[in-house]
């Protein structure tokens, strides 16, 4: 996944800090960055009026010319409802002000690593879930609008070739298709592939056993000795910054 952030401060020292931080978590967790540094709110602004582009935003609140709470008013005049503000200041008075512009968090300065690691996991975790998306899968000669956040795990039957079946937090569709065509569609989605046969969605992973995959309604899946290193790498990382999906 990659995110387009600005930072806005009149600070080159904390935008330094702040630029640091964010590529520490790059290299930690599967995410990406692509960060640009502005030094005042007008700055930002003549970049946004041209492409609206960001998805965070962190605005000192304190700068010379127009404050990062006027930034971020501007902000959402151009269109920007979905953007995720974060005020980062060394002023708490100001907290109050923030959320007249629906900021999502206020940090204080100075920043510290884990400020940035808990504010950077909830965004994200926003974020997927503003996202959910729907596919059409195939049923036999009819087609079912399915949302991505209730698969389970899709399967390939044995010995009936392109034969897969979609198990749903409700119900099982018979479908046809092949996993490596599903696995390029759902992988940005959390799903991964634990064997030959199987491709799972991690929301639903309770825990993992040696060669099983426990998942959140007891249902155990093989996992292959090859995979497992990878899979609960992957997972570890999912859960961090998504959690679990345990509503079953």
């Amino acid at each position: 996944m990659l995110l387009q952030v600005g930072i806005c401060d009149d600070e080159k020292e904390d935008i330094r800090i702040l630029n640091d931080y964010m590529k520490h978590y790059e290299m930690n967790y599967d995410i990406e960055f692509d960060i640009t540094c502005f030094s005042s709110g007008n700055d930002l602004l003549q970049t946004i009026n041209k492409t609206p582009c960001f998805q965070i935003l962190f605005l000192d609140v304190e700068m010379p010319g127009l404050s990062g709470i006027e930034t971020a008013a501007r902000v959402r005049e151009i269109d920007m409802e979905d953007v995720c503000i974060i005020f980062v200041s060394h002023y708490p008075q100001y907290m109050q002000d923030s959320f007249n512009v629906r900021a999502f968090w206020y940090l204080q300065k100075p920043l510290t690593y884990p400020d940035i690691v808990m504010i950077l996991n909830k965004i994200l975790q926003s974020y997927r879930q503003s996202q959910s998306k729907k596919i059409i899968v195939p049923a036999g000669e009819e087609k079912e609008l399915v949302n991505i956040q209730n698969i389970l795990y899709i399967k390939a039957v044995k010995y009936e070739k392109n034969r897969l079946d979609f198990v749903l937090t409700d119900h099982t569709i018979q479908s046809h298709g092949t996993l490596l065509q599903w696995k390029q569609t759902l992988s940005p989605h959390g799903f991964v592939t634990p064997c030959r046969g199987f491709l799972v969605n991690m929301d639903f992973i309770h825990y993992i056993c040696d060669t099983k995959l426990i998942l959140t309604n007891g249902t155990e899946l093989p996992l292959s000795r090859r995979q497992a290193r990878e899979i609960s790498d992957l997972f570890t990382k999912h859960m961090i910054i998504y959690g679990g999906n345990h509503g079953i």
